[in-house]
């Protein structure tokens, strides 16, 4: 019974958490395609991202933790109107959070 039990204890451990960002509903409602970022710089992450929402067909990039998975869905915040409440800056040397007002 102890031997079943660590192992119940280990397999439910070794799962990662996982995250998505803006939320998991957008990204059902988008589909957005993977990014393998190990590859590339920064200009060709850029530019990627760029042309895929210029064509309505955006990526998104996954960062892994030990325990936890992030998944990023890059955006575009323009002059319109847009509903979202949190977002992350991408510079070049750093990430950040950042709040977005409504219009």
């Amino acid at each position: 019974m102890k031997r079943i039990l660590i192992l119940l204890v280990l397999v439910s451990g070794c799962k990662k958490e996982v995250y998505y960002y803006p939320s998991k509903n957008k990204f059902t409602e988008y589909n957005p395609t993977e990014l393998n970022i190990s590859s590339l710089n920064f200009r060709q992450i850029v530019d990627t991202i760029r042309y895929g929402l210029s064509k309505k067909n955006p990526f998104y990039f996954s960062i892994e933790d030990v325990y936890k998975v992030y998944n990023f869905m890059p955006y575009v915040k323009g002059n319109g109107l847009y509903k979202e409440k949190n977002g992350i800056l991408i510079r070049n040397d750093s990430i950040g959070k950042i709040l977005l007002k409504h219009k």
